[in-house]
């Protein structure tokens, strides 16, 4: 397969994956309750909101397979701080669903005996969220406010907060 053929089917299919959870104006809660490696770490981590069994695990173990996982890091390099990052790929260290949250790649971790009904309550809460203010959240976390200065970050949150109220 050419780079070009790689770019385009393999690559290509991954990147409209992420593409897609960034694309959605709402959060994107994903849910990991056992093994997430490579890709499967890189949309847990990848998405707004992660919620992890105690018995889930992350990695990035592509550097064993001889490969660059950059497809993976794209997905988190917003979420995870980059020394964090550069550890976790380089080592191809397997992560407890702890030290995930430590790291950036989960938002909480829930006990796997009450993993179901713990999501079930959070989902239920966030669905009953005003869509508008879920919309204006995300739509932040999406900008590049955290590289504007701290009087530009305060006058674009003004801002958002502004239309979001006047649509009410």
């Amino acid at each position: 397969m050419s780079a070009y053929e790689f770019r385009h089917k393999r690559a290509g299919m991954i990147l409209t994956v992420y593409e897609a959870m960034a694309a959605v104006p709402i959060p994107v809660v994903a849910c990991a309750q056992g093994a997430a490696t490579g890709f499967g770490a890189a949309l847990a981590g990848g998405c707004d909101i992660t919620l992890a069994s105690d018995a889930a695990r992350f990695s990035f173990n592509e550097i064993d397979h001889g490969t660059a996982p950059t497809l993976a890091m794209s997905a988190v390099m917003r979420k995870v701080p980059p020394k964090a990052l550069a550890y976790l790929i380089y080592s191809a260290r397997v992560l407890n669903a702890h030290e995930a949250v430590t790291h950036g790649l989960a938002s909480v971790v829930f006990p796997a005996a009450s993993f179901t009904e713990e999501v079930d309550r959070f989902l239920a809460e966030l669905g009953g969220r005003p869509r508008l203010a879920l919309e204006t959240i995300k739509a932040i976390f999406q900008s590049k406010a955290a590289d504007l200065s701290a009087d530009m970050q305060a006058e674009y949150a003004g801002t958002l907060m502004a239309v979001s109220r006047s649509a009410h």
